[in-house]
């Protein structure tokens, strides 16, 4: 998919939808593509370079085509907007390295502390069931 290059928060009458992700392939512009992603940094769809839009769907394996035009055009119809949308331009300082991203740092549970490995609270009963709380 290329390397994030930039990112725009998504305003649509003044309510942040979520963001548009440029990913791009140093060697290849026009294998740049930008996904757009909803407040919880889910891709909801994605844009080529030519501004055909798609949108996922669940249960398809292909996107569904939405329409063409520019980015925030694009974002308005995968985020099913009834508004214009306003693109922002938001810098990785702002908004962090994206979960998932090689930037992303490793989750330490408890800093300093060494892990535990976990322990299980009971036996498993005989049934193969679960335990429950009473």
């Amino acid at each position: 998919m290329g390397t994030r290059a930039r990112a725009w928060d998504v305003f649509s009458d003044g309510v942040r939808l979520g963001l548009v992700v440029l990913f791009e392939d140093g060697r290849r512009a026009p294998d740049s593509i930008y996904v757009v992603r909803n407040a919880w940094h889910q891709d909801l769809g994605l844009i080529d370079t030519l501004g055909r839009a798609y949108r996922y769907l669940p249960h398809h394996e292909e996107p569904a085509w939405v329409g063409s035009g520019t980015i925030a055009a694009g974002a308005q119809r995968i985020f099913g907007s009834s508004g214009e949308c306003e693109l922002i331009e938001v810098s990785e300082c702002e908004t962090g390295p994206l979960p998932g991203s090689m930037a992303a740092p490793a989750r330490a549970d408890h800093a300093g502390e060494p892990a535990q490995p976990a322990q299980p609270s009971d036996a498993p009963p005989s049934d193969g069931g679960l335990p429950q709380s009473r």
